[in-house]
């Protein structure tokens, strides 16, 4: 009993700390119905421990974001790709964490969408040429960044599958496969 008493003693020291600190969670809390004392303090607790644990998560992820930008590390074709700069164009090396394997951007990206969808917006943008039913490979015009290429085609409804052509063949016979 006195475990679990220390235990929400400092609880309560860290809901009240953190509750001093975030005026925002304050001013909904006074906004509030009254609880019973026992029962707000616990309410209390639980709810700061839930900022706390969503806080934590906020400050790791930009900052995961921010390393993995630096080290031209890009989640495309649902893996991640090791390159020795950013950004991604034509020709650039690349390292595959999924195969464990150097790679090529071939400039292409290939999308399949869906069935009666509107291409001729993407015209303007890039060459296009239709691979098989529903299944096109463009070519961007103005090759500046081919991730964000990639990134505004998935977005699009009428896009089902979108993939970043590479090439994995060896560049000589000295490199393996």
């Amino acid at each position: 009993m006195k475990k679990r008493n220390g235990h929400l003693l400092i609880a309560l020291s860290v809901s009240i700390a953190l509750a001093a600190c975030n005026n925002d969670q304050s001013k909904e809390k006074q906004d509030a119905p009254s609880v019973p004392n026992a029962m707000q303090d616990k309410n209390v607790v639980a709810e700061d421990m839930k900022s706390v644990s969503s806080q934590v998560q906020e400050i790791k992820q930009p900052m995961a974001l921010e390393q993995a930008l630096s080290k031209g590390f890009v989640k495309v074709n649902n893996t991640i790709l090791e390159a020795p700069s950013l950004p991604l164009i034509a020709g650039k090396e690349v390292f595959d964490k999924s195969v464990n394997q150097k790679a090529r951007v071939t400039g292409n990206i290939i999308v399949v969408v869906a069935d009666g969808a509107d291409t001729s917006q993407w015209l303007s943008e890039f060459d296009m040429v239709e691979m098989a039913s529903n299944t096109y490979s463009l070519t961007p015009k103005n090759p500046t960044d081919l991730v964000l290429d990639y990134k505004m085609l998935k977005r699009n409804k009428s896009v089902k599958q979108v993939e970043l052509q590479l090439d994995y063949t060896p560049k000589s016979n000295k490199e393996k496969m």
